[in-house]
């Protein structure tokens, strides 16, 4: 009996896929391509790299350091982060900071230097949000 590992497999021919139905295509009234024309006119967009979007989101990161006890480090529990984050509705606007008091669950035996990160917790630009990031710290 041969080994199905070492004998050859049998390809089968590539079947084309059945061609659509002609299907007439919809008449646009005038005022249709208008309205269309004119929501055409009215979009803005940006090309830009992909580095460049990475980078814009990776600036909106916040990292947090949080001072702990090693006793609660061990033991673990709840408690809150206090800090401050910027909010801009555009890349010109200057934006204002925003007070947030951000409850978390400190898991049991938490050691110096962990990393938490809470994902669209951070920075804020108009409907981007960037990660929080804790960073446990000893007192």
């Amino acid at each position: 009996m041969d080994d199905p590992k070492s004998s050859p497999r049998r390809l089968r021919p590539k079947k084309t896929p059945p061609k659509p139905a002609a299907s007439e295509s919809p008449d646009l009234s005038s005022a249709d391509i208008s309205a269309l024309d004119l929501f055409c006119n009215d979009l803005n967009y940006e090309e830009i790299s992909f580095e460049s979007w990475q980078k814009t989101l990776d600036d909106l990161d916040l990292v947090v350091p949080l001072w702990v006890s090693p006793e609660l480090a061990s033991r673990g529990g709840e408690n809150v982060v206090r800090f401050h984050r910027n909010v801009r509705k555009s890349h010109k606007s200057a934006g204002t900071r925003e007070p947030v008091s951000y409850a978390f669950t400190l898991p049991v035996a938490t050691q110096k230097g962990d990393i938490f990160v809470y994902s669209a917790q951070g920075d804020r630009l108009a409907d981007k949000a960037g990660d929080l990031i804790i960073i446990i710290r000893f007192k």
